[in-house]
């Protein structure tokens, strides 16, 4: 089980522009900010969607999909076609 992380820095909380590729962004999971809120709660974000894991019949060996647990969270998830280049702006 993974632990939570709380951070408060200013540059989290306020509008920070976050360029992040791939996977990076399951770092995010464990991390909060605030009232103990997740740091992705709210904001537009993109990763590898829970297709592209099927597809590439990875799902079984990740520790959780990226993508779902990114929406649990309260993320703003979007994603393109498969292997399609995309950039969220938010």
């Amino acid at each position: 089980m993974m632990s939570s992380l709380t951070l408060q820095p200013r540059s989290l909380t306020t509008e920070a522009l976050w360029l992040l590729f791939a996977t990076v962004q399951a770092g995010f999971v464990p991390v909060q900010i605030n009232n103990d809120q997740p740091i992705v709660k709210g904001r537009k974000i993109t990763a590898f969607s829970n297709a592209e894991e099927d597809a590439i019949q990875l799902s079984s060996s990740m520790p959780f999909m990226l993508e779902t647990k990114l929406k649990e969270q309260g993320g703003q998830f979007t994603a393109a076609p498969l292997w399609e280049k995309h950039v969220v702006v938010g």
